[in-house]
Order: structure tokens, then C-alpha cells, then sequence
């Protein structure tokens, strides 16, 4: 399902004074008793416990991490950075024509995969229920990097793909839209995944993999991808080669 349904569905269960936007932690407070959020605007929050699930370059994760520094008991490995060795754009399409796409008409999701042939890339579709099809496309780097090492390793590449926003993810659209689909009549390209997806939902992330040894110190937890990043191809199948 697309996320933007999954978030509706879940603030559909929390009691809307519950649920306070804009807020970012600057500030946690473990007094052993209770712990303390401190938000950038100046506002705070008090409870038993402070969980951290604020994804993987979590601001909780940060805040705990600069207490047990201090205190000289954070492991070596928790200070480095997170690593990757692959960039990935995602999107969903709007809904799609079943003649066009029979794969659609599958009563099960369906999930191909295709490794590129002579080149650093690799692709995904799976088919949503809403009649659209979800893609993820990857460009795998020859060595593992980091936020600070990305872009001296990738220097010999247009600059429009060292960057994040829109225009970085248009440059890697134009790049690899020829990628054939396994769907279709044979003539279909990544770049009809790209066309039929609003381009403002168009994403280019950093796939990162690490797990940290810290997950949590007094009453502070991290959760999901605040305390273990995993790659999203870790459970994925066999791929299909293709030019």
C-alpha cells in the first residue's frame, strides 16, 4: 500500500491531541525517574519512557549517543558513520490500465527483479493492490561509502548525481529509463514506470546497512531503523539477467 495510506490509517487510531507535528528533539533528559524530550521550539515532553523510532539518521539516536560518549561508554563501532553501497530511486505509479499491464490481474502481489547486464544497476517492480505498480531502482557503487566519501568516489559521475532532491532524481531517471521491463509486449521501459509516477513522489535515497550494538540506555530505546538499518533486497530472491 502507499504510505501516504498507511499514515492515515494509523493516525486514524491515535487521539489527534496525541499526535504533535514539527517538533524536532534537541535535548533528552534521564533523570533515572522519568526522561525528558526537549524540542527545538522551545516545547517539552515527560514520560516513563522515550522511544526513539525517528529512522537512520535518528535525532534520539544522536542525543543518546552524545550522553553515552561522554560517559565513555559507547562502543567504537556506534561511532562511525552509516555505511552504503548502493543509491536507489523509488516511486509508485498512479493507477494503471489492466489491458496494458495484465500482471495486475493477478489476485497476489507480484515481485520481479532484474539485474542489469554490463552495468552497476539493478531494478525492482511489485504490483499494489490500488492497481499500481511500486519500483525501486539501484545503482550499486563499487565501494562502501558514507555520507562524507560519496562524493570523492563518485567524482568521475555528473554532479547532478551526487546531490538529493529533484533534480538528482530526474538525473538518475534519465539515465537508466531504457532498462527493459520482464512485463508487457516486450517493448516497456523503466521509463514507463518514471512517466506514469507523479514526479514529485519521486525519491533518490541512500540504501544504509548497519547494525548499531546500542539500542537503548536508562529510559531511552531506539526502534526500527533508528537501531538496525538493513538493506531492502536482504530477503529478495533470485533476479533475472537482462541487457
Amino acid at each position: 500500500m502507499g504510505r501516504p495510506a498507511l499514515y492515515d490509517l494509523l493516525l486514524k487510531q491515535v487521539p489527534p491531541e496525541k499526535v504533535h507535528f514539527g517538533k524536532r528533539v534537541t535535548i533528552i533528559i534521564d533523570d533515572g525517574e522519568r526522561v525528558q524530550a526537549m524540542a527545538e521550539d522551545g516545547s517539552s515532553f515527560e514520560g516513563d519512557i522515550l522511544v526513539g523510532a525517528d529512522g537512520a539518521y535518528s535525532t534520539v539516536r544522536q542525543q543518546l549517543y552524545k550522553t553515552l560518549l561522554k560517559e565513555k561508554k559507547l562502543p567504537e563501532s556506534d561511532k562511525e558513520e552509516l555505511p552504503f553501497s548502493c543509491i536507489c530511486l523509488v516511486g509508485q505509479t498512479t493507477a494503471l490500465d489492466h489491458e496494458e499491464f495484465p500482471i495486475l490481474k493477478e489476485p497476489s502481489a507480484q515481485l520481479m527483479g532484474t539485474i542489469g547486464k554490463d552495468n552497476p544497476f539493478s531494478y525492482l517492480l511489485f504490483t499494489t493492490a490500488p492497481s499500481s505498480i511500486s519500483w525501486m531502482t539501484m545503482l550499486h557503487l563499487d565501494k562502501v561509502a558514507n555520507k562524507s566519501t560519496y562524493k570523492s568516489q563518485e567524482q568521475d559521475r555528473e554532479d547532478a548525481n551526487l546531490e538529493w532532491g529533484p533534480h538528482a532524481a530526474k538525473a538518475m531517471c534519465d539515465e537508466t529509463r531504457r532498462f527493459p521491463l520482464p512485463i508487457g509486449d516486450g517493448t516497456l521501459t523503466m521509463g514507463d514506470m518514471y512517466d506514469r509516477t507523479p514526479q514529485d513522489l519521486i525519491s533518490k535515497v541512500m540504501l544504509e546497512e548497519k547494525v548499531f550494538e546500542t539500542w537503548y540506555s536508562g529510559r531511552t530505546v531506539l526502534l526500527g531503523d533508528a537501531c538496525h538499518k538493513l538493506h531492502p533486497s536482504g530477503g529478495r530472491g533470485s533476479f533475472l539477467p537482462m541487457n
